[in-house]
């Protein structure tokens, strides 16, 4: 018998013993709970990736990995196949290319059709530079080919965010440049060729757009920790669907009980909206009734815990990202049960964030995300070096959601 054989028996006696193997197995039969599967091969020098974002049918998804002369990375974006499971797996060919750079950004959306990619580029230095929306038609077989359009550029800026009306009809983009202003441009997508054209700007805060699924509200998180500790509010928008114009609620906004609001997402049924909170580790809950929002209440992290990333999958489970404050490289993932009555949540696990591949401490979470079946949970994380957007190695991990057929 080999050694890794006796290692692996003896692992499961102790685990049997200790009552380990039997804990284990009951987590994977509580539903919304999180079992590790694998992970993509990890991605060396990277630049600052994000994703992965996934086709509408589920079975291509895309990481944007960006990079320039100030930091490394490939300007390009990584092509997977997705098989049952949900694992991810290099596609034919791996990868597709960005006449530009990515670094600092990468925010990528596809279209509810399938049909189209947009990715954003970032800055190229720590000097201004043009924030642009690169474009692509996504074949059948997954594959990614420049749209012949003029890229829709903006202003010197970084892009923050990207959001979609639930049309397809219109494309939003949050950006700005190291400072507390920011703009938020409105783009519509041709019918027949997914081109964008610049319908509006107008002046914002640093801010992050989110969209609920039905598309007919959107709604502007202009807290920022770093930037802009003043403006804590969330501005209110009804979308128009004809035109997409994004016309304020009266009243226009709400004040956050916090300057340090990190992330937003609703429910699967478009009534509640979570809000991560750091300075107090909590999770923000808001109702949602003809757009407005009005604070229903909270749930507390485990104390110590900064919560960062949110997200809510299909089937009705809230996860979140969290940091603790004593020690940076102790993170968690925390999953919860929406109660669809109340938008309250009840807590169902709690597991460890894994470390990159290269046993350095410098590491941090750059997105998380689920895919349309809401049966996986992706986890990009990456690990820095000195330099900012600079990655020496980054990686996905996926989870099973465990209770989804």
């Amino acid at each position: 018998m080999s050694q890794k054989k006796i290692m692996s028996l003896w692992a499961a006696c102790i685990m049997t013993v200790l009552g380990l193997a039997s804990f284990t197995a009951m987590a994977e039969n509580v539903p919304g709970s999180l079992t590790l599967i694998g992970s993509t091969p990890p991605v060396s020098n990277a630049g600052f990736q994000t994703g992965p974002t996934f086709t509408p049918s589920g079975q291509y998804a895309y990481i944007p990995d960006g990079g320039n002369p100030a930091y490394a990375g490939s300007n390009t974006i990584l092509i997977y196949n997705v098989d049952s499971n949900g694992m991810l797996t290099p596609h034919t060919p791996a990868s597709a290319s960005v006449t530009g750079h990515l670094a600092m950004a990468g925010n990528m959306l596809i279209s509810p059709s399938g049909q189209y990619a947009y990715v954003t580029s970032g800055r190229s230095s720590n000097s201004a530079s043009t924030c642009t929306i690169y474009s692509f038609f996504i074949d059948n077989a997954g594959n990614l080919t420049p749209l012949t359009n003029t890229n829709a550029s903006t202003a010197s800026g970084c892009s923050n965010d990207l959001a979609f009306a639930a049309s397809g009809k219109y494309l939003y983009m949050a950006y700005n440049f190291l400072g507390p202003t920011g703009f938020l441009n409105t783009y519509s997508v041709g019918d027949y060729d997914g081109n964008l054209t610049l319908v509006n700007s107008i002046v914002t805060y640093r801010a992050l757009i989110t969209i609920p699924s039905d598309g007919k509200f959107a709604y502007l998180q202009n807290a920022n920790a770093v930037y802009d500790k003043v403006n804590n509010t969330i501005s209110m928008y009804s979308v128009e669907p004809i035109t997409g114009q994004l016309i304020p609620l009266d009243p226009g906004s709400i004040t956050l009980p916090t300057s340090s609001a990190v992330g937003t997402t609703f429910d699967p049924s478009n009534k509640y909206l979570y809000v991560t909170n750091p300075a107090d580790n909590t999770i923000l809950i808001y109702a949602k009734n003809k757009g407005l929002l009005t604070l229903l209440g909270q749930e507390n992290l485990a104390p110590g815990y900064a919560p960062g990333s949110v997200i809510v999958s299909k089937t009705g489970y809230i996860y979140v990202y969290s940091v603790n404050r004593a020690d940076q490289n102790v993170r968690n993932i925390s999953a919860y049960h929406i109660n669809e009555a109340t938008g309250q949540l009840t807590a169902i696990d709690t597991i460890p964030a894994p470390m990159t591949p290269i046993d350095k401490p410098n590491y941090y979470l750059v997105s998380m995300s689920t895919n349309p079946s809401g049966t996986n949970l992706y986890l990009d994380v990456a690990q820095f070096s000195g330099q900012q957007g600079r990655a020496l190695a980054s990686q996905t991990y996926v989870y099973k959601i465990n209770g989804v057929l």
